[in-house]
């Protein structure tokens, strides 16, 4: 048998230097990734302890948030609203001037949901919203939720089928139409 046949040939395998982990010297941008890397949650559940602890800090992460935002909003965001967006306010409908309030506080005042409501609309239930403005939203007059008050404590307990509620309604609000 000759030298040659017993013997299994393997590869070299190559084998470079070990990888090095960054110094804070030589590369602050690797090193702190690595750094955060390893003690993320730790580091997380002191932000979130601060957070909860310090008022001020509190305000200052929050005031960072709101100029972010504002400064990368997307286009098709209007300015900043913050608190008021859904106020009563006052809406031209047919030349007449007239405090109109959003669908939320018009749901809350008569006891049913926003989705309730927007069904009832959609299916015809009850008459459109008195007015919509530039992005779509609901807002209704104070005639309106007075009408939407009456039908749901009045009209609705004595209705056993949805659809003897809506022939109800709409006959109260053709009523209420003819005598105006």
């Amino acid at each position: 048998m000759s030298s040659s046949e017993g013997v299994v040939k393997t590869k070299k395998l190559k084998r470079g230097r070990p990888k090095k982990k960054a110094s804070e010297k030589s590369n602050p941008t690797d090193y702190n990734r690595e750094y955060y890397a390893e003690h993320r949650d730790k580091l997380s559940e002191k932000r979130k302890e601060k957070y909860a602890s310090d008022p001020q800090h509190r305000e200052k992460i929050k005031e960072s948030s709101r100029d972010w935002y504002d400064e990368n909003k997307p286009e098709s965001v209007g300015p900043r609203r913050g608190r008021g967006f859904n106020r009563p306010r006052v809406l031209n409908v047919d030349g007449e001037q007239l405090l109109c309030h959003c669908a939320g506080e018009v749901a809350r005042r008569i006891g049913i949901g926003v989705q309730t409501l927007s069904d009832w609309e959609r299916d015809g239930i009850v008459p459109p919203a008195t007015a919509r403005d530039d992005l779509k939203r609901r807002w209704y007059s104070e005639d309106y939720i007075e009408f939407l008050t009456m039908c749901v404590e009045t009209i609705r307990p004595e209705c056993s089928r949805l659809s003897v509620f809506k022939d109800k309604v709409w006959r109260e609000w053709e009523w209420r139409q003819r005598s105006n």
